[in-house]
């Protein structure tokens, strides 16, 4: 009997429309698929917790990677168990950064028959996933100027509680501007204690990567963590000057680097199974792409073999 599964579709994603959702139904068709929209910020994490209880095999997202952290969320919400159904991200957002770096092409059929397949076949293969305090997060925190960005993003896009469609590239760019000049650039106030040499020197931001990429340009992957994976610990980038020379040096490695980074301008630590932030003042924080808030202290986890997700073949 083929697997029961549960597709979460954000109708206000980038790429979704009536037609993208009756295009995933046909393709899923085979599958024994219950398929239900959002409706509000949080929706899908509800969605998800009710599908592991209700006992659902598979858990889609037809979403961007905000909803898909918030799938995740809700999916781990009582805890890593054998319980959790498997789990897969299809490209429906701007970006799609954790359907990317699972394997799946960023086109929105194409992931749809692979997984399809894949679900079909059976085959599962288990992600490390980072938590900062009790929230999961697949592929990146970071805490200072992007997490600012994001808050401010956010400010500009979310409306009464639901997801609007994506703000332009130019948008990001110039809240990108704004935001580096409005930072204190003069007075770090991050630190952060970990393993394996990790140390307290001064930082004005911070990437904690369980995955690569961060983001990216297009086609361009951006990757403070470079060698960061699923099958191991955390990566951490922290720099020590937002100088405008300093930031396109790191800017720069970030596209470029196949190794972690390195220069004047960061510190960097790697496979790190614990490590704690501290800030001097509130500092905000993201997980995914979703602004989680102002903090001074965030202690993090490597939790390995978290998120049973589809074995994919054919790539």
């Amino acid at each position: 009997m083929p697997p029961r599964c549960l597709l979460i579709v954000n109708p206000r994603a980038t790429r979704m429309s009536p037609g993208a959702r009756d295009e995933l139904t046909d393709i899923l068709g085979g599958l024994r698929l219950d398929v239900v929209d959002t409706a509000r910020r949080g929706h899908a994490t509800e969605l998800a917790r009710t599908a592991r209880h209700e006992g659902y095999d598979v858990v889609l997202t037809a979403a961007g990677d905000g909803s898909a952290n918030e799938t995740v969320n809700g999916l781990l919400a009582d805890g890593v168990a054998d319980d959790v159904p498997v789990f897969a991200p299809l490209p429906a957002g701007g970006t799609n950064v954790l359907a990317r770096s699972i394997g799946l092409p960023n086109q929105l059929g194409a992931a749809a028959r692979l997984v399809r397949d894949a679900v079909t076949a059976g085959g599962v293969r288990r992600l490390g996933l980072g938590l900062v305090g009790d929230r999961w997060f697949a592929f990146v925190c970071s805490l200072g100027l992007d997490a600012e960005i994001v808050r401010e993003a956010e400010q500009l896009r979310f409306g009464v509680g639901v997801r609007p469609p994506r703000m332009p590239a130019a948008a990001y760019l110039t809240l990108l501007v704004r935001q580096h000049l409005r930072t204190d650039r003069r007075h770090p106030a991050l630190t952060f204690d970990g393993a394996g040499g990790a140390h307290g020197e001064a930082i004005f931001m911070a990437f904690v990567c369980n995955s690569a990429p961060w983001t990216y340009l297009g086609k361009r992957a951006v990757a403070p963590a470079p060698t960061a994976s699923f099958d191991r610990g955390l990566d951490v980038l922290g720099l020590t000057s937002l100088g405008t020379l300093a930031t396109m040096r790191v800017v720069r490695q970030m596209m470029t680097a196949h190794a972690p980074l390195s220069g004047p301008d960061v510190v960097t630590a790697e496979d790190q199974q614990r490590l704690t932030m501290l800030s001097t003042r509130p500092i905000a924080v993201q997980v995914d792409g979703d602004f989680l808030g102002m903090r001074t202290e965030a202690t993090f986890r490597s939790v390995p073999a978290a998120l049973p997700v589809p074995l994919l073949t054919g790539r």
